[in-house]
């Protein structure tokens, strides 16, 4: 196999992006490919993050481009991080799946993996280095959570509004905003984690370096507030619906069976950092013809029939 030249840089700069450790990152990518972009494994996994070609779909991503590949790849680690709480359990994950994390304790590959990126055992009860060369050792968690419900009843009251004061408003436009604003129960979950000593850093939400921003009293990724402001000047009357998102607030959009929803730690909504970020609005159409004679046309762009209140970055065909 021929490594990239500089596929570590590439790796340490797309888990920066996304908030994992870089060392991890890098040594998990050694371990799926060696930094060959050109890699194929015997089960078709390709690519220098090897990603089977139903995941590349998925994901909207080509597993052949390096840059892509590794931005994908860090994204999806992130979100398993968020997800399962430590870097033992989410590379288990990525490689048996996120279903399989418990039953995987028991598969002689998936141990030899895990074991070769963090050192150690590499179970969760296991003597796991930090990802930084940290002390052996570690500490199990055990933290029970309330997520309080969503009370929308003032932002459908205010869709309604808009709707009826806005000539150009869509009906089903305002059909599938008023949809996406159910109000949505409390859960209340437990947790067990282990965290391995030396600190692994906890995964931050999407990149802290795009911020966030406010634009009519919804939280958007930092770059995305300018591009609203210039769209405003220009006319648009519409409103954010929905823009940057927790991971515990997508969760909570995705168990609640509102459609399309991507699954937590996948969703463009979750990061602030560009190309990551997104806004769900009230006169889409209005909006993308605002942007397409503008400095941003290829910057933020609406879904359209995908998802047609969805603005965002597009990759590799993924919105």
């Amino acid at each position: 196999m021929a490594p990239l030249a500089n596929w570590q840089s590439l790796a340490r700069a797309a888990a920066r992006r996304h908030g994992i450790d870089p060392g991890v990152f890098v040594r998990q990518i050694q371990q799926e490919s060696g930094g060959d972009p050109r890699a194929v494994s015997p089960a078709g996994a390709r690519g220098i993050a090897q990603i089977m070609p139903a995941t590349a779909r998925g994901w909207g991503v080509n597993p052949d481009d390096p840059r892509a590949a590794l931005n994908a790849a860090a994204r999806n680690m992130a979100g398993y991080v968020r997800q399962f709480g430590n870097y033992s359990d989410a590379l288990r994950a990525y490689n048996a799946g996120p279903g399989n994390v418990r039953a995987s304790r028991g598969f002689a590959e998936t141990n030899a993996y895990v074991r070769s990126i963090l050192g150690g055992k590499g179970g969760p009860g296991g003597r796991a280095r930090a990802a930084g060369g940290g002390r052996p050792g570690g500490t199990r968690t055990t933290v029970t959570t309330t997520i309080p419900g969503i009370d929308n009843a003032v932002a459908r009251a205010a869709l309604i509004q808009s709707f009826l004061f806005n000539r150009g408003s869509s009906p089903l436009d305002f059909a599938l905003q008023m949809r996406n604003l159910r109000d949505v129960a409390p859960i209340s979950r437990t947790r067990t984690s282990f965290s391995p000593g030396g600190g692994i850093p906890a995964a931050r939400g999407g990149g802290t370096r795009g911020g966030v921003a406010s634009f009519g009293g919804h939280k958007v990724a930092g770059w995305i507030r300018p591009i609203l402001d210039y769209a405003r000047r220009r006319g648009w009357q519409g409103a954010v619906t929905s823009g940057y998102r927790s991971f515990a607030e997508q969760q909570r959009i995705y168990d609640s069976g509102v459609r399309p929803a991507a699954k937590p730690g996948t969703s463009n909504h979750e990061f602030t950092a560009f190309p990551g970020g997104a806004i769900d609005v009230s006169n889409a159409a209005e909006l993308s013809r605002i942007l397409k004679s503008s400095p941003y046309a290829s910057k933020l762009v609406w879904a359209g029939a995908k998802d047609p209140v969805h603005f965002s970055h597009p990759r590799g065909g993924s919105y």
